[in-house]
C-alpha cells in the first residue's frame, strides 16, 4: 500500500546566486514531478542579478501550472539566512517544508523519499547535519510547518554566516521531534562554490572597512574588524587545544572539547571608532584609546603591541567567517544551554512580499 502523499513545499531563497538557480530549479522540478502533491517555492530575496527576469521569461509556464509559486521581497539590502527561511517557510503551504539550497540537486524523487520518512508515526525532521565532506549540503532541512511554527523558526538574532541551522536542530530535538538523517548519495549533489560567494552579499562583508590581527601567543591572537559605518568589534582568538600550553585556559560548555577556535571573552567586545587620519581613536564603554600608525603600515596599541592590517583577500574571508561564525555559535550554545526551545518570542519572517509578479496586491507576513 502507497503512503498518503503529503503536501511538501522544496523552498529556495536566491539573492545573487542567478548563475546556481539556473542549473539546479528546473532539474529539481523535473527529477519530482511524478509526486504531485508537491510545489516549489522561490523566494527572490531583492536580488540584484535579473532573478526576476529570468523568472518571468523562463518559469512562466512552472508558475502558471502551479508547480512553483515565485515570491519577490524588496526590502532586504543584504542577506539574511535566518530571515529569509523564517519569511519563505512561513509563505510555503505545505504540510513539510524542505529547504533546499540555490546550489543544491535534489536528485530523482526526493519528494518521494521526504514523504516516506515522514510516514514514521514519531515526530520527525529530515537533516544532513553529521555528514562529513558535504558542507555544501548542510542546508537542507525538512520539518514539518506545525513544528517550525511552534519552536519560532530560525533564530533571528543569528545574523550572520553559520550555526542557524544546528541552532533549530537542536531546538526541534528539545522540544521532543526526532532527526532523520539523509545519507543517500543520490540526494546530496551540490555546485560547488568559493567562500567568497558564500557571503558576497551579506552585511558583515559589505560593511567591513578594515581587518587587522595582533599576535600574542602560538596559541592566541586579537582579531579586530573595523566596519563602514564607525563600529568595530574585537575578540581573543584562542587555538583550544594548544592554549593550555601557553597561558590557564577554559571554556564553558566544553568549547575546548567540541571546537578547535573559540574566542577568550564571553562575547565579542564592540565600540565605535573614529579616523584621526592616519591614527584611529577608539570608543567603547569605559575607555578611550588611540591606535597610532606608523611609517610600515601597522597600527600599535601602545608600547610593541602590534596591529597588522590584513589585505589579502582570502585572509579577509577567513577573518569574517571566524567572527560570523563564533557570534553565531555563542548565541546557539546560549539557547542550548538554556533549553531555549521557542525563539522570536515577538514574531519573526516578518515583511512584504510579491507573489507572482502582482505589484497591486502586497502580501504581509
Amino acid at each position: 500500500m502507497q503512503p498518503e502523499k503529503k503536501r511538501i513545499s522544496f523552498c529556495t531563497v536566491c539573492m545573487n546566486r542567478l548563475a546556481h538557480l539556473k542549473q539546479t530549479l528546473k532539474a529539481n522540478i523535473k527529477d519530482n514531478e511524478t509526486y504531485g502533491n508537491l510545489e516549489f517555492v522561490l523566494l527572490d530575496y531583492n536580488s540584484g542579478d535579473g532573478l526576476e527576469d529570468y523568472a518571468k521569461d523562463q518559469l512562466k509556464n512552472y508558475i502558471k501550472d502551479n508547480r512553483l509559486v515565485y515570491y519577490k521581497t524588496c526590502t532586504p539590502k543584504y542577506f539574511n539566512r535566518s530571515h529569509s527561511r523564517n519569511l519563505l517557510f512561513k509563505l510555503a503551504t505545505g504540510d513539510i517544508i524542505c529547504n533546499i539550497d540555490a546550489d543544491n540537486y535534489t536528485g530523482k524523487n526526493f519528494a518521494a523519499y521526504v514523504n516516506n520518512a515522514f510516514c514514521d508515526p514519531d515526530r520527525v525532521f529530515l537533516s544532513t547535519l553529521g555528514l562529513t565532506g558535504k558542507k555544501d549540503v548542510l542546508g537542507r532541512i525538512g520539518i514539518s510547518k506545525t513544528d517550525f511554527l511552534n519552536i519560532g523558526g530560525f533564530d533571528e538574532t543569528m545574523v550572520n554566516y553559520g550555526f542557524e541551522d544546528y541552532d533549530i536542530i537542536n531546538r526541534l530535538q528539545l522540544s521532543g521531534v526526532k532527526k532523520y538523517l539523509i545519507e543517500e548519495e543520490s540526494y546530496l549533489k551540490y555546485i560547488p562554490h568559493t567562500n567568497a560567494e558564500r557571503i558576497c552579499s551579506e552585511q558583515l562583508y559589505n560593511n567591513l572597512h578594515s581587518f587587522m590581527i595582533k599576535y600574542l601567543t602560538p596559541a592566541s591572537s586579537e582579531l579586530w574588524l573595523l566596519f563602514k559605518n564607525n563600529q568595530f568589534t574585537r575578540g581573543t582568538i584562542v587555538h583550544n587545544r594548544l592554549a593550555g600550553d601557553f597561558f590557564p585556559y577554559s571554556k564553558k560548555n566544553g568549547e575546548h572539547i567540541k571546537y578547535t577556535y573559540s574566542i577568550l571573552e564571553d562575547n565579542w567586545i564592540d565600540g565605535h571608532w573614529g579616523d584621526l587620519n592616519p591614527d584611529i581613536e577608539l570608543f567603547a564603554d569605559g575607555y578611550n584609546e588611540i591606535l597610532r600608525y606608523d611609517a610600515e603600515g601597522n597600527y600599535f596599541r601602545g608600547g610593541d603591541k602590534r596591529l597588522y592590517p590584513i589585505k589579502e583577500s582570502t585572509l579577509i574571508e577567513e577573518g569574517i567567517f571566524f567572527y560570523s561564525q563564533v557570534f553565531n555559535r555563542i548565541i546557539m550554545e546560549d539557547n542550548l544551554s538554556r533549553k531555549n526551545i521557542c525563539v522570536n518570542l515577538n514574531g519573526f519572517g516578518k515583511d512584504t512580499v510579491y507573489k507572482n509578479f502582482d505589484y497591486n496586491n502586497p502580501v504581509t507576513v
